[in-house]
């Protein structure tokens, strides 16, 4: 009687508390994947627009998510070489206009301190006579 009703109980307790934590653990899950899952989603959206030319690119994250510094980091990145290619941009403007060697200079030093391969020591210029 009194000791099966009292086992009873206590397996329906059990089963409630492991019921009741699977889904607590289950609801956590979701939402963690989601702070990590969204961000890279994300960047990786920006990404692919980047590499398709678009230098617009801004990857905006919620406060909580994951890889904020990395998001950050890539923002002012793309950021410093848009104002990179609006200067050569308008000395190549410049350029169209008036042609002149100090302009040329300024374009060949904006395009030298841009890296575009491994052996890239070998500047625009090197070896015309011209620094």
């Amino acid at each position: 009687g009194l000791e099966l009703r009292l086992a009873t109980r206590s397996y329906y307790v059990i089963g409630i508390t492991e019921a009741i934590l699977i889904y607590l653990y289950w609801k956590w899950s979701i939402w963690a994947t989601h702070r990590v899952a969204g961000p890279v989603y994300a960047i990786g959206r920006e990404l692919d627009k980047l590499k398709d030319g678009d230098l617009m690119i801004n990857i905006s994250l919620r406060p909580k998510d994951e890889f904020r510094e990395t998001s950050e980091m890539i923002n002012s990145s793309v950021a410093q070489l848009r104002d990179r290619i609006k200067e050569i941009k308008s000395i190549v403007a410049e350029l169209d206009t008036e042609p002149s060697v100090e302009k040329i200079r300024e374009l060949r030093n904006l395009l030298n301190a841009l890296r575009t391969d491994e052996d890239d020591d070998a500047s625009i210029g090197k070896g015309s006579g011209e620094k």
